[in-house]
């Protein structure tokens, strides 16, 4: 690549008609003059297709039959040809100068450019918070190591990532089947292990939540969502692990499990619902040992205090203790309330930073993470 790397913004879309129109036009007011604008519409039933044909030819339009998210980014991908790729979410959009600040940062070598994105609340207004959350910072560097022995690594969702077009070309088209949304950690978690992660202390965005959101939806599809997660997180290990062997880099065993969260989700969905657990001949307990043993072993996949940990080991080991109709129950009030909380305690700490009654956590609203 010689000169200013292109860039492309690639909007994927299933009937968010109603958020459309402010996230293609985020895209088209970017101040770099070298970035084009793909709209990818994901079989949509709304009047997305009719916002989509206003644009004329300020966009270039990808109509395809409904397949989900990861096939809505292998069409967007393969409908560019920009350096760099921004997968942007139909119900989120960029600030004017992300676009400029990515291409600034980006350098050979460096396969994702990450930046935070504000909060948007359901009336579209900005909140105090922001997506990774004010309460630790994002890395820069190599993360191949921490990422094969943490499983992940702090991150935005999908709208606050530019990727390298050479690093995805490494391993697309993202398999469909599996990732119907929440492509962002396939892409994300492969993507970190062929270059360099640069993050920006600031953010270029905003992410909406509105009450359909993914992580929002762990409530009502309780179940269904665990069974997502838990398959998914054993398709991105195994891909991960394939990467790095052919990369020569060193793996660490039951990878998924060093990581506190997902372990849960694999402990909750083999004590709750054992009938769709994928790998049976993992009993709880060995699962909830395997990810105790990871907790309290350096490095501790997140749990960063004595505090924390505990906390960690005493879910581990009560969930598989339960009589199952309990443990369901106990199951989701943790794991949906973890979530659910995060934006709140955040907004409080920034809301009580404004007001002098003490400092937020991390540098301040925006320059914070998750």
């Amino acid at each position: 690549m010689t000169g200013a790397p292109s860039v492309d913004i690639v909007v994927n879309n299933y009937n968010y008609g109603r958020f459309l129109r402010a996230a293609i036009d985020g895209a088209l007011g970017q101040t770099y003059p070298h970035t084009t604008v793909i709209v990818v519409d994901d079989g949509s039933t709304d009047d997305s297709r009719d916002v989509i044909a206003s644009y004329g030819d300020r966009i270039v339009p990808v109509l395809k039959p409904n397949g989900g998210q990861a096939s809505a980014c292998n069409a967007g991908l393969a409908a560019g040809r920009g350096d760099l790729v921004i997968f942007l979410d139909a119900d989120d959009c960029l600030l004017p100068e992300a676009a400029s600040r990515v291409a600034r940062a980006w350098r050979p070598g460096v396969a994702v450019v990450q930046y935070r994105l504000q909060v948007l609340n359901r009336d579209g207004v900005p909140e105090p918070a922001f997506n990774p959350t004010a309460h630790s910072p994002m890395p820069n560097g190599d993360l191949r190591r921490h990422l094969l022995s943490h499983f992940d690594y702090t991150r935005p969702p999908m709208s606050g990532c530019c990727y390298s077009r050479e690093a995805l070309a490494r391993f697309f088209p993202v398999p469909e089947r599996t990732w119907r949304y929440s492509a962002d950690a396939y892409i994300s978690g492969l993507a970190a292990l062929l270059g360099e992660v640069v993050s920006l202390d600031e953010p270029l965005g905003f992410y909406r939540v509105h009450g359909q959101n993914a992580w929002v939806n762990f409530r009502p599809n309780f179940e269904e969502r665990l069974v997502h997660e838990v398959r998914c997180a054993l398709e991105r290990e195994a891909a991960m692990v394939a990467l790095a062997r052919t990369l020569g880099l060193p793996v660490e065993e039951h990878l998924a499990l060093r990581n506190v969260f997902h372990a849960k989700l694999r402990v909750a969905l083999r004590v709750a619902y054992p009938e769709r657990y994928p790998r049976p001949d993992e009993s709880p307990f060995w699962l909830a040992s395997r990810s105790i043993r990871a907790a309290w072993q350096p490095p501790r996949g997140g749990v960063r205090d004595l505090a924390g940990r505990l906390a960690v080991t005493a879910w581990l080991a009560l969930l598989p203790a339960l009589p199952r109709r309990l443990a369901r129950g106990f199951a989701r009030f943790t794991l949906v309330r973890r979530r659910a909380s995060q934006f709140r305690r955040q907004r409080r700490a920034v809301e009580a930073a404004a007001r002098g009654d003490g400092p937020a956590r991390g540098n301040g609203p925006g320059r914070a993470g998750e």
